[in-house]
């Protein structure tokens, strides 16, 4: 059995409100060393997902569909291209107050989706998603501080943890 470093499962995440509704900010993985920014919720997920990429961990079960044709042979790429990052960490992604900071914890990629942890770290509250939709939905919740269906204080399955 192979062993799994910590810091390659735990990103940070920092975020704020930005102009227009959008959330933009920062991420972290020790294991990777690389500060990222991302300007939208979508951006913060296709980097992560590059990130999960990169690392094979956590495996994918299934293969993205999509509208292009893949080139027969053709491999993802594995690789960071510095320069873009560089460029973009030089850019402020966090103009705005940060709201909120955030541990995530991929623990599966099945069926399209993610599952697994998140701990709000300013409020040490930690719950499980089920979906990468209701991982948005609770990123939303937390900064928004609204009542969504979907709360920090009220867990429907009865499987997420208070810290505290």
């Amino acid at each position: 059995m192979e062993f799994i470093p910590n810091d390659l499962t735990a990103t940070s995440i920092e975020i704020s409100k930005g102009s227009d509704y959008e959330y933009k900010g920062c991420f972290y993985n020790a294991y990777d060393g690389i500060k990222i920014n991302f300007y939208s919720l979508l951006e913060l997920l296709k980097e992560l997902d590059s990130m999960f990429d990169r690392f094979i961990f956590p495996q994918v079960t299934h293969e993205y569909r999509t509208f292009s044709v893949p080139k027969r042979g053709a491999k993802p790429e594995k690789t960071i291209k510095k320069e873009t990052i560089m460029d973009r960490n030089n850019n402020d992604a966090g103009g705005a107050v940060k709201n909120a900071t955030f541990i995530l914890q991929v623990k599966f990629r099945r069926n399209a989706s993610w599952q697994g942890e998140i701990r709000w770290v300013d409020k040490n509250i930690t719950k499980p998603f089920r979906s990468t939709l209701e991982l948005i939905r609770l990123l939303d919740n937390a900064i928004e501080q609204n009542k969504a269906v979907i709360t920090w204080d009220d867990d429907p399955s009865g499987e997420g943890e208070n810290e505290g």
